[in-house]
């Protein structure tokens, strides 16, 4: 190991443990197609791209979007004919987008659950409450004042 100039002993350890990751990762969502090493990134982005009133910045739309991460990496696992170097197979991809799927519908059905609350409070809410009046303007005078 090099001796760092500076900072913690284990920094440059660390930082040669993520580069071996990110290189097995990447191997299992880039390989095989022509995007390059990026190519998880454009494939999920375009597909999003093809529903652009969904809601991607909510709770729900974030599961979609790690869902859709699984997706893409089952595909070109199986697409290109590999074994994943991560000990993740297909399989194990397959499970991640279940996951994600369920984690989705709970989110959906708690969503659904609040919009029903919130619409039977307001059915509930005394008239004057749910639907305010609109009261007119009083007229103030300003006395003028001079020196």
């Amino acid at each position: 190991m090099k001796k760092s100039k500076g900072g913690h002993p284990r920094f440059h350890v660390i930082l040669q443990e993520m580069a071996a990751l990110h290189d097995k990762k990447n191997s299992d969502y880039s390989k095989g197609l022509s995007q390059g090493p990026l190519g998880n990134f454009i494939r999920v982005s375009e597909i999003k791209k093809l529903y652009p009133g969904f809601d991607w910045d909510s709770p729900f739309g974030t599961a979609i979007d790690y869902m859709l991460k699984q997706f893409d990496a089952m595909m070109i696992l199986r697409a290109t004919k590999r074994d994943s170097l991560t000990g993740e197979p297909v399989a194990s991809r397959l499970r991640d987008i279940e996951i994600y799927t369920v984690i989705a519908e709970i989110i959906e059905g708690e969503e659904r659950a609040q919009v029903q609350t919130t619409r039977a409070k307001v059915r509930k809410m005394p008239e004057s409450i749910a639907t305010p009046k609109k009261h007119k303007r009083r007229r103030t005078h300003s006395k003028r004042y001079s020196l």
